[in-house]
């Protein structure tokens, strides 16, 4: 609905590639923005809300411009990373100099003690005794950390996410044309891949990921981050995929999280003619599309500067949204008796409702709703559909 709509058709009419193709790249750069501004709740007896992130999954033929067709949609989120981090260099650098100094005076501090220790006088004691004071209060005023946005990637491990998210911005979007290097890359190989599973599983839900190393110094815990993928990927390989994992990726719940299309190509269709080649494409939608996407990255940096995404707001449902996406979840499990459209497939139909509700909240934060205003039946059953 609205101003996406609007920009994926005139991508489509610009690019010449499958609608669902368009969609996929506009879907996961909505997701990357809006991930890191709300979260929702569609079922308000839950505890736990569900973030805006999702997991876009596009078959088709190199040739069907996916690249083309994420320029058109995450250009602003790059030009407004490098922008935001050009504004930012001068807290970077005097960042970079507190820390050096704080390490050198934790160092300092740390060897007073071990010679203290070594010594055992009394005075040298006192020393220790105050080098440790000193030290306590370093720890408790390690200077606060500056995070620079950089919220895309087209090639990373597992555990290159992991990191990502947590060293440098905590909201990111596997975003690429070339699913080959994520479905096939070492981290998705049979003896890694369920660990994987879980982790993107997660990462999807918002909920904490434990890294465990060799070295307890290594481990670490992430919280308060948002993941989204946006890939698309060629038949040969999706299905190598799935006889090597497919029985782990559904079982894991890993594949019910997917968004999936799998369109008809434009291929021999996408004939072109000087005149329209020299004469400017008229992209009002796509220009409000950036507009409005670059006033939600603005408040996911606000609401992620500190490293994390804690304390988002939860997006509710107008009573006629609610009533919409109930009938949608009742009709979804309806299906899964014997006899049903998805008998047997619960592990990989269960999920959706809950992706309607993401999309329901992204297309209402989109179009201009507030994360105080509730969910309408309109936006709802846009969504659904």
């Amino acid at each position: 609905p609205g101003i996406i709509g609007g920009a994926i058709r005139e991508v489509v009419e610009i690019v010449k590639c499958p609608h669902a193709l368009a969609a996929n790249s506009a879907l996961s750069v909505l997701a990357t923005a809006c991930q890191g501004v709300a979260n929702i709740k569609p079922n308000p007896r839950l505890k736990k809300p569900s973030p805006l992130s999702l997991i876009m999954v596009t078959i088709g033929d190199p040739n069907e411009r996916k690249s083309a067709a994420d320029d058109f949609f995450s250009e602003e989120i790059g030009e407004w990373c490098d922008t935001k981090t050009q504004e930012l260099d001068p807290e970077l650098k005097k960042y970079k100099a507190d820390i050096a100094n704080w390490n050198a005076q934790k160092r300092g501090a740390e060897k007073a003690i071990e010679n203290a220790a070594s010594k055992g006088d009394p005075a040298s004691l006192q020393k220790g005794k105050e080098a440790h004071d000193r030290l306590i209060w370093l720890e408790q005023n390690k200077p606060a950390e500056v995070y620079a946005p950089k919220m895309t990637t087209k090639d990373a491990t597992p555990e290159g996410i992991a990191n990502h998210l947590r060293n440098k911005w905590a909201s990111l979007c596997n975003l690429s044309a070339e699913g080959g290097a994520v479905f096939g890359g070492h981290g998705m190989a049979k003896d890694k891949a369920m660990r994987n599973f879980s982790r993107i599983n997660e990462l999807w839900e918002g909920g904490k990921q434990e890294v465990t190393r060799s070295s307890d110094d290594d481990s670490f815990v992430i919280t308060g981050v948002r993941f989204s993928m946006g890939i698309a990927i060629q038949p040969a390989l999706i299905r190598e995929f799935f006889e090597t994992n497919g029985s782990g990726a559904t079982g894991s719940g890993f594949f019910a999280r997917w968004l999936l299309s799998f369109p008809d190509t434009t291929q021999g269709t996408r004939f072109e003619d000087v005149e329209t080649l020299l004469t400017e494409a008229k992209t009002p939608n796509i220009e409000k599309f950036r507009k409005q996407l670059h006033g939600i990255l603005e408040q996911q940096y606000t609401n992620g500067k500190g490293g994390k995404f804690d304390s988002l707001p939860t997006l509710q449902l107008s009573r006629e949204a609610l009533e919409i996406w109930v009938k949608y979840l009742n009709s979804v499990e309806r299906e899964l008796i014997a006899g049903g459209e998805f008998e047997g497939e619960g592990k990989i139909a269960g999920k959706n409702p809950n992706n309607a509700a993401r999309l329901a909240g992204l297309f209402h934060l989109f179009n201009g709703g507030d994360v105080l205003d509730p969910i309408s039946g309109e936006t709802m059953k846009a969504a659904c559909k």
